[in-house]
């Protein structure tokens, strides 16, 4: 009937709640298993997937974490981040991943304690005893090699001398030219070199290689007089100062001291450029020999071990002053620390003409100015920068450069 609800018919049950037997059961009694909901046996239960994160699963998602992330510092502009500070945040992200990764190892593998001991210290030990590091660029790049592989300069022969006896003339009295570079940053100390003209358009007119010739390690430039440069390298044991003809590359002259300077931060060799004065050469190696050579032969007219002499303490990256001539006096930093920091010495005999000064040596070259009228030889020293009257040592004025020679360069 339109309009009506049908109405099923009401069931009425009703329970008997006496305790006496009969025909009705109790309202607490046991449930019937034949009461139970039965479940279609054709009809199957859905699975339960449950997420279980094993060490494998947590490796390999921390190294594609750690991947992510240096991908992003790596592609991210070096106007936003430089080179030092990508390199050392790389190695962090990847310290953190090998802990994390060894710690899963330790904590979440089934291997026995033993196994899990031994295998790390394998690898730490293998690594130790067969590897080193060999460098660290100053963009803080670390490079790694075999412990027992030799560097560069090793596998070199001892230098032979490829034109003995030609006649080597490194005076500037008689014919001084306006390209003589005869110490470190050439002669005013500016690094400065006038009236040269230089082809811009290197696409049309490219640098024309004139020759070659492999050479040690070492820091040290090249000081130049007329056809002649000189400059100090290491190979094996040996530093050498050297002497090439400019025009043809061959080795004029050499002379050799035993030492070996190497540190992963400061590399190999000496570090100080030689100066060139009225055909003397006066070099510093990395242990502090100070040294005055012929510049025609090379041969020894006086040296000193400005270290031993002067009870001075070797600086971790090795000596870099280069030496300074004042008029008739050639000035190291010696950096002794009762008196004898800086020291003054004659140029043709070696004896001392002055010294003074209390600190110790940084890696700055003493510099020679005019303050005031008062001819000065500046240092950089460690802690200092001090003005010495150029004619007797004595120290004029002062200014405090917070350093340490162990942990900066100030140069």
């Amino acid at each position: 009937m339109r309009g009506r609800a049908m109405l099923a018919p009401l069931q009425i049950r009703a329970y008997h709640t006496g305790e006496s037997a009969g025909p009705w059961p109790p309202i607490c009694s046991e449930p019937n298993p034949s009461d139970e909901p039965q479940t279609d046996p054709a009809v199957e239960p859905l699975p339960v997937k449950r997420l279980k994160l094993s060490a494998l699963n947590v490796t390999i998602g921390t190294i594609g974490i750690i991947a992510t992330i240096l991908a992003a510092v790596w592609m991210s502009p070096t106007d936003h981040i430089s080179y030092d500070y990508k390199n050392f945040f790389s190695y962090i992200v990847v310290l953190l991943g090998v802990l994390l990764i060894g710690g899963l190892y330790w904590f979440g593998s089934g291997v026995v304690w033993y196994w899990k001991a031994i295998l790390p210290a394998g690898i730490v030990g293998a690594v130790v005893l067969l590897g080193k590091i060999t460098n660290v660029t100053g963009d803080f790049r670390i490079e790694f090699g075999c412990r027992f592989a030799k560097d560069p300069d090793e596998l070199l022969a001892p230098p032979q001398v490829s034109a003995a006896g030609k006649e080597v003339n490194l005076s500037q009295s008689p014919q001084p030219t306006r390209n003589d570079y005869p110490r470190f940053l050439g002669a005013d100390g500016r690094a400065a070199v006038t009236g040269i003209e230089l082809e811009t358009d290197w696409n049309r007119w490219p640098p024309r290689e004139v020759w070659r010739r492999e050479i040690g390690a070492g820091w040290s430039a090249f000081s130049i007089v007329g056809d002649y440069a000189v400059t100090q390298e290491q190979r094996g044991e040996f530093e050498y100062v050297v002497c090439y003809d400019l025009l043809s590359g061959d080795m004029l002259w050499r002379h050799s001291d035993k030492g070996r300077h190497r540190d992963s931060l400061g590399g190999v060799g000496p570090c100080a450029t030689p100066t060139i004065d009225e055909g003397r050469v006066y070099a510093q190696g990395a242990f502090g020999m100070l040294n005055c050579l012929d510049g025609q032969t090379g041969s020894v007219i006086w040296s000193t071990n400005i270290i031993d002499e002067h009870d001075a303490d070797y600086i971790v990256w090795g000596r870099s002053g280069s030496p300074l001539i004042v008029d008739d006096k050639v000035i190291v930093s010696a950096g002794g620390t009762s008196g004898n920091s800086l020291v003054s010495y004659d140029k043709l005999t070696g004896e001392v003409i002055w010294k003074a000064g209390n600190d110790r040596s940084a890696y700055a070259s003493p510099v020679y100015a005019v303050l005031d009228e008062v001819p000065h030889v500046l240092t950089v020293n460690e802690g200092w920068v001090r003005g010495h009257r150029a004619s007797d040592g004595e120290i004029l004025w002062s200014y405090a450069w917070p350093s340490n020679s162990e942990a900066t360069a100030s140069t």
